[in-house]
């Protein structure tokens, strides 16, 4: 696998200092950074369905890097959250400092987000070299494009009830 973290196209994004932080004087994570990655993987993932709505018929090209830009902005989003939650003190370390018993499914959604990152940089670069796609090459990306934002749509909600389970029943968050 290459790591192409220095791609001009996926700029590679500093860490938060406050990423993971947790709330002044108390022992709990504070979660806003967490809630500002997400949102703009969100508006991302929005962005590019857009961009799928368009009309591809006679501007395939302009449809290619209308979808290609969108797709490195959702690189770029999920690098950032990536970084932020995989961090020292980052939402996953917080998870597991907290409630260790959520380590594995930890792990497991660490390794679908980097499976769904890497398909995105693909797909990216699917359409990059596709500057005139035929009909039947846009239905093709289109349907990649679909069953990708399911995925991640999916994984954003696990990702989600596992926060949650770890605040109501480790955290103690739901009292």
């Amino acid at each position: 696998m290459t790591d192409r973290s220095d791609t001009a196209a996926f700029p590679t994004p500093s860490p938060d200092p406050d990423a993971g932080e947790t709330t002044a004087g108390t022992d709990t994570p504070d979660l806003s950074g967490t809630r500002a990655d997400r949102s703009a993987v969100l508006s991302a993932m929005h962005r590019l369905e857009a961009a799928c709505d368009h009309a591809a018929a006679q501007r395939g090209g302009e449809w290619c890097a209308e979808v290609a830009e969108a797709l490195a902005t959702l690189v770029a989003a999920l690098e950032t959250e990536h970084l932020h939650a995989d961090a020292d003190t980052g939402l996953w370390a917080e998870l597991v400092a907290h409630a260790p018993r959520l380590a594995r499914r930890v792990e497991q959604l660490r390794a679908e987000m980097t499976e769904l990152r890497d398909e995105v940089r693909s797909l990216h670069d699917t359409v990059t070299c596709a500057p005139a796609p035929t009909p039947a090459e846009v239905d093709g990306i289109r349907v990649r494009i679909g069953d990708l934002l399911g995925r991640l749509r999916l994984l954003r909600a696990r990702e989600a009830d596992l926060i949650h389970e770890a605040w109501v029943v480790d955290i103690g968050g739901g009292d």
